[in-house]
């Protein structure tokens, strides 16, 4: 439309400007009258590439409209078998925290440096809908790599647990 027209007039203009000046051999003088032309150009051009982009993503988004909704479905997924898998580790931290464990200091040393060994084990077998829950539990297992506890000492009496992030 406009801006095609535009474009196509700055590269005449531009054209025209480069020729007369080649034949002349006045570099000065062609690079201060170029500087407009390419200037005109070059804001034509940042134009047609923030349409292009825009069109582009306009595809991508009409292309992919299909997936967004399985996407964000399987985001939930993980989010509610993150949830379980984060619930098991914590309940079963904390039942070990009742222990005589708890209290031995080379126990103690081992959860400093190298942390908590969380056994997992699972009754599914990998046929049927069995197989999506064994996948929810790799990627559970896997998430769990990136939860970490931190165990700070008590400066009071109030023995109420709290979660935090970071």
């Amino acid at each position: 439309e406009v801006t095609c027209v535009n474009l196509k007039a700055a590269f005449v203009c531009l054209q025209s400007v480069v020729d007369n000046f080649s034949k002349t051999e006045k570099t000065q003088e062609l690079v201060e009258e170029i500087k407009p032309a390419l200037t005109k150009v070059q804001g034509l051009l940042d134009i047609v590439w923030a349409r292009l982009s825009l069109f582009l993503t306009f595809l991508c988004i009409m292309e992919n409209k299909g997936q967004v909704k399985q996407a964000h479905e399987a985001k939930i997924r993980r989010d509610i078998v993150n949830a379980h898998a984060i619930t098991t580790l914590v309940s079963t931290f904390a039942a070990m925290t009742l222990t005589s464990k708890m209290k031995d200091p080379q126990f103690l040393k081992q959860l400093s440096t190298v942390g908590i060994l969380c056994e997992l084990e699972g009754l599914l077998s990998c046929y049927g809908s069995e197989l999506c829950m064994l996948e929810d539990m790799m990627v559970a297992v896997d998430d769990l790599n990136f939860v970490s506890f931190r165990l700070v000492p008590l400066k009071d009496e109030d023995y109420t647990p709290r979660a935090s992030l970071g």
